[in-house]
């Protein structure tokens, strides 16, 4: 009986603490985007915010190539990624990769993605 009060303890416990991965509608994407660009990624440095407390994340610089949506004056931009914890989730760039960027909040040459690995690369570079 006790065996089974324990396993039930735990099966509930696992199921209110459990994270679920919300799949985005390309469409909804797409509306909450101020701007979408085609870009290469011209260079990472892996940073970290404070060295108290070292959460580390990626400082993304890109060069666009062209809009899809909207329009900045500069034809870069830097990015900052910012990992979940979530392996094979978080968005991982490398230099001289391509694709497409959803981004928002664009002030002084800094964007933020538009929603958390919202980031199609290429399979193979055909832009330039």
């Amino acid at each position: 009986m006790k065996t089974i009060f324990l396993t039930a303890i735990i099966f509930i416990s696992y199921t209110l603490f459990s994270s679920q991965i919300m799949l985005l509608d390309s469409a909804e994407l797409t509306n909450l985007s101020d701007v979408i660009v085609i870009a290469q990624v011209v260079s990472v440095d892996s940073l970290a915010l404070d060295k108290r407390k070292p959460i580390p994340y990626d400082e993304v610089n890109i060069r666009i190539s062209s809009f899809i949506k909207g329009e900045v004056s500069d034809k870069k931009l830097n990015l900052i990624l910012q990992p979940r914890g979530v392996k094979g989730f978080d968005p991982q760039l490398e230099v001289g990769e391509t694709g497409i960027f959803f981004l928002k909040d664009i002030e002084h040459g800094t964007a933020r993605l538009t929603y958390w690995g919202s980031v199609a690369i290429f399979e193979k570079s055909h832009f330039r």
